[in-house]
């Protein structure tokens, strides 16, 4: 979703304040067009007035229209926003920025546990000795001096030579890139490569070995690549990147690719790793990506670089990511071969390579049952991904086939313990090193981090020492648990989104949404909402190799009917029964004599797997205390303290 769609999603009320303007009702006034504060001289109510979903406005004093991002547009710029200059449709998206209408960068949604060791005993980095008489050595002025080289210096010349004759680049990419010349304490030049940063400040230099000769055809010479001594590496051309008016990017294995399409002519979004094609990128040059929604990876075609693209893939998202091949080695070679060509020629080129890259999500390809050996064989060797993880409860196992990748609706009647459960399989899954990401609308991230302390500690944990709990977080904090730190409303984009990016960025593999009613666009059919919901988590669950468990509320079926809550009482069912792997309904169990204890039967509804049994249902102990369930009551924590019979308070 593109940052205006969001914004016109947030609503006219949402944004009015922040102008500066005033509400009344459905009206808002002045008028940012024509500066009316009223709709006529014998019609006093404000002049702008909204249509019935919020997000479209006219102003009956001048006739102006428009949706929100157009309110911010004549606000702080006086025109519609497709009439603006291209820096003054950053300032209306800058102010979106600044005044948080926008939903933060998905980089930044994601807060994982910290333990109360983690925040306080944090080691700083270990200062990195730096040799200050290398000639590679740092220096924040260095670039410049290099860069005169060029010039006004014989093996300046020679790097120039270099860089024009047989790498095909012109000056004003030379320049443009701050390209320079070095000579070392051995007699051997180099070209300079000043690496800069987001905000084009030059934070680094790549020194790459340059022969003192021109080589002659086929000749082979090897190339030294080295950068400064303690000095950050950078995505190379990251400055440029913009995705106010482009949501695509491209990335090449090396700085000449960028360099080419720059001298191609083709203004693109292009980036290039600086540390090789098979590195593990880091969290900031990844971040920087996020809000891009198609992602070209141009490698060189040889393994490492097919290699290298897949692996960065994997992290970016393979749903949005496209490799680009080509009948040359890189973009650059593509540029020596054919340097002569026209503009629109490359352009031409450029276009038709883009068209033909191919999704790193196959879909629709035919195979031959032989085809899947391996990946029977891999079951095979690996038996907890044909039968799923196995759950906290073997009882849970033998219905449900284990937990496998797919989508789980949870359901059950409002305290009967849904989220508890939920909340508590996640707890137990992270305590075998499975990577889970939590959501809870409904109640504030720190409702839920309450729960998982609870589970840890096995008790009340405001009745717990201090020590205690430093310890359970602690323990909590090195389990790989992630809460997504949004309460309220959310968009179901956004949240598939943060799914996605969870999976991706942390391996996430169990990713509980709390709950449904939550996603749903109030102005829209609910039914509809819902099985557009169910079917789109369902199919990202099997496409990225996750299990989602979604909470879900039923409707009041049950009660009139006085039966226990089903699968099929949920709006949207069908969906529910065509599209989710799992249907779960929680019923939590009255005590009696005979059953003095607290218990909750899960009722597995709907079950796909063919290791579980479909219309089976299982009884586990609860201990409401401690958020925990067991197969008996004497395995809970409250059990195991010896009581008998547990009230909570």
């Amino acid at each position: 979703m593109k940052w205006f769609e969001q914004i016109n999603q947030a609503g006219l009320q949402a944004i009015a304040t922040a102008l500066g303007l005033q509400i009344k009702r459905n009206m808002i006034g002045p008028c940012p067009s024509c500066s009316a504060v009223k709709r006529g001289s014998n019609d006093k109510r404000p002049p702008i007035g909204f249509n019935g979903n919020m997000k479209g406005w006219i102003c009956h004093s001048c006739k102006q229209t428009g949706n929100v991002v157009d309110l911010i547009a004549y606000t702080i710029q006086g025109d519609r926003y497709r009439n603006l200059e291209k820096y003054e449709r950053k300032a209306v998206m800058q102010w979106s920025i600044d005044n948080k209408l926008m939903i933060n960068e998905q980089a930044q949604v994601f807060k994982p546990l910290l333990s109360t060791f983690q925040l306080t005993n944090q080691k700083p980095n270990e200062p990195v000795e730096v040799d200050t008489t290398s000639c590679f050595r740092w220096d924040a002025t260095l670039y410049k001096q290099y860069k005169n080289n060029l010039n006004n210096t014989d093996y300046g010349k020679r790097v120039l030579q270099f860089l024009t004759e047989e790498r095909k680049l012109d000056i004003n990419c030379i320049d443009f890139f701050d390209l320079g010349a070095m000579i070392d304490d051995n007699g051997y030049y180099h070209l300079v490569i000043p690496l800069k940063d987001q905000k084009n400040n030059v934070v680094n230099m790549r020194f790459r070995s340059v022969p003192k000769t021109k080589p002659l055809p086929d000749q082979k010479v090897k190339k030294y690549i080295r950068s400064c001594q303690g000095r950050p590496m950078t995505l190379f051309n990251s400055y440029s990147l913009d995705h106010f008016f482009d949501d695509s990017v491209l990335i090449t294995e090396g700085e000449f690719d960028v360099m080419a399409y720059r001298v191609a002519g083709r203004s693109l979004n292009v980036v290039s790793t600086t540390t090789g094609a098979q590195s593990n990128w880091p969290d900031e040059w990844l971040d920087m990506l996020e809000p891009f929604k198609n992602i070209y990876i141009h490698y060189d075609n040889d393994q490492a670089g097919k290699d290298g693209a897949l692996k960065l893939a994997e992290k970016l998202g393979k749903y949005r990511c496209y490799s680009v091949v080509t009948n040359h080695n890189d973009f650059n070679e593509y540029l020596k071969q054919n340097h002569e060509r026209k503009e629109f020629e490359h352009d031409t080129y450029i276009q038709n390579i883009f068209a033909k890259a191919k999704p790193f999500l196959e879909m629709g390809e035919l195979k031959n049952p032989a085809d899947y050996y391996e990946q029977i064989e891999e079951l095979i060797r690996n038996p907890e991904k044909l039968k799923g993880l196995r759950t906290s409860s073997e009882r849970i196992d033998t219905c449900s086939g284990g937990i496998a990748d797919g989508l789980w609706v949870i359901t059950g009647d409002t305290g009967h313990g849904k989220t508890t459960w939920a909340t508590f399989e996640c707890w137990y899954q992270a305590t075998q090193g499975v990577p889970i990401m939590l959501t809870s609308f409904e109640q504030s991230p720190i409702g839920t981090v309450q729960k998982l302390l609870r589970v840890q500690l096995g008790n009340d944990f405001t009745k717990s020492t201090k020590e205690q709990r430093f310890q359970a977080m602690n323990q909590l904090g090195s389990m790989p648990l992630y809460i997504l730190d949004q309460y309220g409303n959310a968009n179901l984009d956004q949240i598939i989104n943060s799914v996605r990016y969870a999976i991706r960025r942390y391996g996430v593999k169990i990713a509980m949404i709390d709950h449904l009613g939550f996603l749903l666009d109030p102005d829209k059919d609910e039914r509809l909402e819902t099985q557009r919901a169910v079917r789109e988590l369902a199919t990202i669950a099997t496409n990225d190799q996750a299990t989602i468990f979604l909470i879900c509320h039923p409707n009041n079926m049950s009660v009139a009917q006085q039966r226990r809550v089903k699968v099929s009482d949920l709006k949207g069912a069908s969906a529910v029964r065509q599209d989710a792997h799992v249907g779960v309904v929680v019923e939590r169990q009255e005590i009696t004599n005979e059953n003095p204890h607290p218990r909750t039967t899960l009722w597995f509804d709907k079950v796909r797997s063919e290791f579980g049994a479909n219309g089976s249902h299982c009884t586990l102990a609860f201990d409401p205390v401690a958020c925990a369930y067991a197969d008996t009551w004497e395995e809970t924590p409250a059990g195991l303290r010896g009581a008998r019979i547990i009230v909570p308070n």
